[in-house]
């Protein structure tokens, strides 16, 4: 993807919070809503696929197949909704389930 691509997401789903976003690749809207999630980390404030991860309890593994599938379980997404601190809402993701 291109920078268009993350300028279309970003005006489609609205701008990153908290710190800076780490990702390897663009994958898509369900990629930058979990990334808006993200607590940001307490050292940097970078928010990534595997700090999300940690504050669910979960491998980052799990989290990229959601993305590679386009799709989170309703169960899942509540609980990334709910540690999100308002940055996020179950009703974002409900496209995705």
């Amino acid at each position: 993807m291109t920078t268009e691509d993350d300028a279309e997401i970003e005006e489609l789903l609205g701008p990153p919070s908290g710190g800076t976003i780490v990702r390897r690749s663009n994958k898509g809207g369900l990629q930058h809503l979990l990334l808006r999630s993200c607590p940001p980390g307490v050292l940097d404030g970078t928010q990534s696929i595997p700090l999300l991860a940690q504050h669910l309890d979960m491998t980052s593994q799990g989290i990229y197949r959601w993305i590679e599938k386009g799709r989170i379980p309703a169960k899942q997404a509540r609980k990334v909704a709910a540690k999100s601190g308002g940055r996020t809402t179950f009703e974002e993701f409900v496209q995705y389930l």
